[in-house]
Formats: structure tokens, sequence, C-alpha cells
């Protein structure tokens, strides 16, 4: 069984003492909290938390209603000595935000012999505090003109953890591993897992978490476009009582605002429907990264936002048809919206199939889960994935915009029914592989002895 030691702290050694770092807000949650609850992500349920800052019985009893056994040790000093003994020991400083893929990484892909530990560091030229020397994917010295940053997350044998109890800082307990045993150095990139050095950092790190952990540079290039508005937003947010299925009812209210603006016709109105249909895009962004942000993810939440997302497909088409009837009851664009309507409920009804045979535990991964099984998989597949780019509400939301302005909104309807009918048509070829085959992306790591190291 693992346990996760939070240290309230920071790291001690060369690093400034850090005694309130633990009731830091970031995100919308303390960083006490939020170690927690990566930790629990990642699948460890017993938590143990060292140094002066320690939380409230508030936060504790919020924590434990979660299913989180929590201990407690008010100690300036001595952080591994209340550990409980014959356990592997994840060390997770407050001061290094991590995301609970990583910490799983770290706990599955690692393999280590008894008395060894594991210890996350950056290796990176741009990386501040390189005061970590690593040789062949093993930590010599410490407190050194190094070649990496130290993390602070690590990985320790119960027989580590015994050699150092009586450590005064996990800096010190570091460094004794690295002398004693054998103390490997590992990165966990893509994941995220950076330090917080000082107040300074902490606009730019909750920036670039909410930002990674929705997608990052994976995404298609209209998405990271609504990202660039979506992410402010929901850093404001996350300090206000907002949840995500707020967050969701309203982006849904400016989704049926834009088309009602598109039903009234001229230039002006479906202009201000295109604005509202974008400004609601935003809107479906944010509410993932307020979940993800406060771990307040939920199934009901998922499929909350799913049928908001497919209503405003429905709202937009049911605005832009009408005021082309209006226009000429016998046009193609009238036409080609019957097309667009049928493809699009069926596409619908698939999607909401696919979510539920591949995703029904965790909703919430349904496009990741999709797209890492069609990228290995044949051409047709990777074709499919790249395709389904351009059938998103970010790229609608780009078009929509795009062809108001230029006041022929109504070519959208044409398009509309050729890419709801491919993106069909392409679904029906791919559902195979994607409800048998279905592949969770992770970090494809090494162990701690294959390491690769690249200073």
């Amino acid at each position: 069984m693992a346990t996760a030691l939070i240290v309230t702290d920071g790291l001690g050694g060369l690093d400034p003492r850090a005694p309130g770092a633990g009731n830091t807000v970031l995100a919308g949650l303390t960083l006490t909290e939020r170690a927690a609850l990566a930790a629990q992500r990642a699948g460890i349920d017993r938590i143990h938390i060292a140094g002066e800052c320690l939380p409230d019985e508030g936060l504790l009893a919020r924590l434990r209603a979660r299913g989180l056994s929590i201990t407690c040790t008010p100690a300036r000093h001595l952080p591994f000595a209340g550990v409980p003994p014959d356990t592997f020991l994840v060390v997770l400083p407050v001061v290094t935000l991590v995301e609970p893929p990583a910490i799983a990484t770290l706990m599955n892909l690692v393999r280590l012999s008894a008395g060894e530990a594991v210890l996350v560091v950056d290796p990176r030229p741009e990386a501040r505090h390189r005061f970590v020397l690593v040789e062949n994917g093993r930590v010599r010295a410490l407190m050194t003109d190094g070649n990496a940053a130290a993390t602070g997350l690590a990985l320790l044998t119960p027989e580590a953890v015994d050699l150092v109890r009586d450590a005064p800082s996990v800096w010190a307990a570091f460094r004794r591993l690295a002398r004693a045993t054998t103390l490997w150095a590992v990165g966990v990139e893509p994941r995220f897992c950076k330090r917080l050095y000082d107040d300074a950092d902490r606009a730019g790190l909750e920036r670039d978490y909410i930002r990674h952990t929705n997608g990052g540079n994976n995404e298609s290039f209209f998405t990271k476009q609504i990202r660039r508005l979506s992410v402010p937003l929901t850093r404001q947010f996350v300090r206000l009582p907002v949840t995500a299925n707020h967050v969701t009812m309203a982006g849904l209210a400016l989704s049926a605002a834009a088309g009602t603006a598109f039903a009234a016709g001229g230039y002006w109105a479906p202009l201000a429907g295109a604005a509202c249909y974008y400004a609601s895009t935003v809107l479906d962004c944010s509410d993932g990264e307020v979940a993800r942000a406060k771990y307040c993810e939920s199934s009901f939440g998922c499929w909350l936002e799913t049928a908001a997302d497919y209503a405003s497909y429905v709202f937009a088409w049911a605005g832009i048809t009408i005021a082309a009837l209006r226009a000429n009851p016998h046009s193609v664009y009238s036409q080609t919206a019957l097309v667009a309507l049928g493809s699009s409920l069926l596409m619908f009804a698939f999607t909401a199939y696919l979510r539920h045979r591949i995703a029904r535990a965790s909703p919430g991964q349904m496009d990741a889960t999709v797209a890492a099984t069609l990228a290995v998989r044949s051409p047709v597949h990777r074709f499919s994935g790249w395709a389904r780019q351009w059938i998103k509400r970010s790229t609608l939301a780009h078009l929509l915009l795009v062809l108001a302005l230029i006041g022929q909104l109504k070519v959208i309807l044409l398009l509309w029914a050729f890419g709801a009918s491919a993106a069909l048509l392409l679904g029906l070829v791919v559902h195979r592989a994607l409800v048998s085959r279905a592949i969770v992306p992770g970090w494809r790591g090494a162990t701690a002895r294959g390491a690769t190291f690249h200073a």
C-alpha cells in the first residue's frame, strides 16, 4: 500500500522555508488540498501531512468525506518521522504542482529494488535551481552546480523511508539517499510537474496548469484560440463560488440567444448571434477547465455538458434554417438544412453511444480516449482523427463568425450537411476500433534503471 507525504513547509536545504505555503490558494484550492486530491486521483487514499502549516478541521473534514485517510504531524523538522511503517512513499511537497497522471505514472512504471528511491527532475536548460547532478539516470550529487532541478516529487521504498526518518528536511533526505543508496532520476514529460518558487510564479503557474490539463498543445488550432479566452476567464471563475455546471448553463443560454438572433435574419442580428455563439463556446471550454482545476468533475456534469453541447448545434442549425426558409423556402439552402439536421441527429446518437461504451466510467475522458485510439491505428483511423477536429464546436464558432461578417451565414448549411454526413460515415468505419480497443492515454515512461536523461 502506498502513502502520500504532503510537506507543507517547502523542501528545505537551499530553498527558503515557506511556513504558509500550504494555505496558498492556486486555481481555487489551497496547495495542501490540491496535493491531497491529486494523490487520491492517482490512486492513493492514505495521506500524511507534515509541517507547521497544517489544514484546519473544516478542510480535513472535507477531505475525509471524499474517502481519504489523513494523519498530521505538526513538525517544523523531521517531516518523515510520522510516516507509517512498511509503506511505499510518494513525496508531494505542496510547492510542487503536479497533475495526477504524473503521480500514477511514477507509481506504476518505475520499478525499484529494496532501499532505492526515485526523484523526478526537470532537465530543461531554462529550469531554475539546477542543483542536481544526474549521470546515467542516477542522482550523483545535490546542492551543486548540476544539470537538473529537483521538482520534489519522489517515490521511496519502505527501506528508503526508514533510512530518512530522522532527516530534518526533504532536501536533506534526498542528499542522504543519493549518498547511502541508489536515488534514480526520471522526468515525467509531457505530464505537468513544476515547482512554485515564489509568489511571483503563481499566476503563470496557474495559467500553465489550467491550459495543460485541458489539452495543452495537443488540441486543434481553433480550440487553442478559444483557450486564449477561456483560460483567463476560468482563472476568475475558480475564485468565485461558481461550479462547472453553472458555467455550462450560462453557455447554453448564450447558444440559445445565438439561435434566436440567427433566425431574425438581416446582417446585424446574425452577427450578434455569431458573437454569442463564440462566447458560448468559450464557456463550453471553461466549464471543463473549472471542473478539472477544482477536482469537481462528475458523470452528471459531463453528461450535462454533452447535452448542452448538442443543444448548441441544434440552436444554431434551427436559427440559420429559419432565416433561410423565410428568405426563400425553395432554395438549395433550405433543402440542404434537412440533410444537415438528419445527419446531425444521427451523429449525436452515435456519439452518445460511443461515450457510453468507451468512457462510461469516466465520461470526461471521451475525447482523449478517442484521439489516442485513432492515432495508433491504420491511416484511415488517423485520417478520421484529423477530420474530427473540423466538426468540433470550436471550428464551427470561428466559421459562423467569419460567414456572419461577410453576410453569408447560410453557406454554413452546405458545409454542415457535408461535414455531419462525412463524420457519420467515418464514425461507422472506425467504431469497431473505438469500442474494442479504446486506449486511455497515459505517459509512456521508463523504469528507473532505463530512464533516459538529457542534460
